[in-house]
């Protein structure tokens, strides 16, 4: 893009040490020139321009994952396409995620389902078969026995695993997201001129309540597992 984009990141003074170089290489790194540097009470601010949108976008990206770290648009022109693109590339990268989780869980827990399913009514012909000798019903108990105890041991293997349970909640976790893509698309189609950063810091507000919900759920989904095999 020929547009300039100038973002402003800040961080505690106590943490220049630690924060400083690293930023500044970080945004070397994805084409971004230090324009200023500027204190304000106990917080330093690097403003960097940056002439590629989608560097940017990965700087900024990179930038979140660092505690402390603060980050301002300077340019309210390109502020809320950028925090527009930044939440598009990050439910993309969710959904695509989830679908996957979902897709893994559901065929384990399908799988599992028509096996014992299967096994289990396989178990209950075999014990009512007759016309064999002492020697054969030996026999065939013995299978059924064996094919009973398979069917135990996958009915524990759901338990721990939970398929069903992890392809329950992460269908719950695509709807949100789905609704949450379609709430951003429909914003926008007002025009990115025309949309308030408030607006944009909401909806990520909640992508973040989605993902922390989804890992409540699936530690609490462990925990029960390990009351029920304990």
């Amino acid at each position: 893009m020929d547009e300039r984009s100038r973002i402003q990141v800040s961080y505690p003074v106590k943490n220049t040490g630690e924060f400083g170089a690293k930023i500044q290489t970080l945004a070397e790194d994805y084409t971004g020139e230090l324009d200023s540097l500027s204190l304000d009470s106990d917080k330093l601010s690097m403003t960097f321009v940056f002439l590629d949108q989608k560097q940017l976008i990965k700087f900024i990206s990179l930038c979140t994952e660092i505690p402390s770290i603060t980050i301002h648009t300077v340019d309210k022109s390109s502020a809320e396409l950028v925090k527009s693109d930044f939440l598009k590339e990050k439910i993309s990268k969710q959904i695509k995620s989830f679908k996957e989780r979902k897709e893994r869980n559901q065929r384990q827990a399908v799988k599992i389902k028509l096996t014992s399913t299967l096994l289990a009514a396989t178990t209950t012909v075999l014990l009512g078969l007759n016309g064999f000798n002492s020697t054969g019903k030996l026999v065939v108990q013995n299978i059924a026995f064996t094919i009973s105890a398979a069917v135990t041991l996958m009915s524990a293997l759901d338990t721990f695993f939970n398929y069903r349970g992890l392809w329950i909640r992460y269908q719950g976790t695509l709807n949100d997201l789905y609704e949450l893509r379609t709430d951003l698309e429909y914003l926008l189609t007002q025009g990115i001129q025309n949309v308030k950063e408030e607006e944009l810091d909401g909806l990520y507000k909640r992508y973040q309540m989605i993902l922390k919900e989804t890992n409540s759920s699936w530690s609490e989904l462990r925990k029960e597992q390990k009351s029920t095999t304990s």
